[in-house]
């Protein structure tokens, strides 16, 4: 999120932290496929790995997080519709994934995850939700 941040202190920087970030997800990723599915694509699938309500939703929009931000970074565009949608849909992965029911009150605290939740959210303020929400309408 923070090299999509619209500020000038970042602006000479942004793909150099967004290429860091993607490295970062790329270990998480690795990680999690295998302490929690063993590398195994059925138990992903099947979303057996941490066993929360919305496990396999959350997996895809993870997966198109990371495809979308990846994509933007390797065509040189990292404050594109697309990677800001793809901010988003990480910020959803990272809800539902970490949320056993759904509901707001079983987030468990986990204060350095919300610090990149909050950069992320300060990216998308800077774009523009009503920007975001024209670009998804292209979808629908």
């Amino acid at each position: 999120g923070l090299g999509m941040v619209p500020w000038k202190a970042v602006d000479g920087c942004q793909k150099q932290l967004v290429a860091a970030a993607v490295a970062l997800v790329s270990v998480h990723a690795g990680m999690s496929e295998y302490l929690f599915y063993k590398f195994n694509p059925k138990t992903m699938l099947t979303g057996q790995g941490k066993n929360v309500r919305f496990e396999v939703p959350a997996l895809l929009m993870g997966v198109l997080g990371y495809y979308g931000i990846t994509d933007a970074l390797l065509k040189g565009n990292v404050r594109s519709p697309t990677a800001y949608a793809s901010l988003l849909l990480a910020l959803l992965h990272f809800y539902f994934i970490e949320t056993p029911t759904g509901l707001p009150q079983d987030l468990p605290c986990r204060p350095y995850a919300y610090t990149a939740v909050a950069t992320s959210i300060t990216a998308l303020n800077g774009f523009g939700w009503s920007n975001l929400l024209n670009y998804f309408k292209g979808f629908f």
